[in-house]
């Protein structure tokens, strides 16, 4: 008997979110509201989202992972700047997402999703 999709939670997308960070990664889903975000080794998604949205912010947070888009030396520098912090990452979304739909399909229905700018990409 196979599971159910919708009672496994966001758990189910952490080979998803492996593959597309190019490392391991955990997946936790956060109390109802909270935005995706991620420490590098888990990304927490809420959990009131539906599966869709989530596997689209795991697909977003794991694709910049995976382009070293959140390494420590460029977060470092945008933390004092909110302002500057959210076009950093609206821009490098897409362009990590983009960089990835060359291995994973899935990814190039993201970037087309995405706009470029007021679009909330990481908490």
């Amino acid at each position: 008997m196979s599971a159910d999709p919708e009672t496994l939670g966001a758990e189910q997308f952490r080979l998803l979110a492996s593959f597309a960070a190019e490392q391991a990664v955990d997946i936790s889903e956060l109390a109802a509201g909270g935005a995706a975000f991620t420490t590098g080794q888990t990304i927490f998604v809420a959990g009131d989202r539906s599966r869709a949205e989530q596997r689209r912010d795991i697909l977003l947070q794991s694709a910049l992972l995976g382009a070293g888009s959140l390494e420590r030396q460029w977060i470092k520098a945008l933390r004092a700047r909110p302002a500057i912090a959210r076009r950093y990452l609206a821009l490098e979304g897409r362009r990590a997402l983009a960089d990835l739909a060359k291995r994973l399909p899935l990814a190039a229905e993201l970037v087309n999703e995405l706009a470029p700018t007021g679009t909330h990409l990481s908490g």
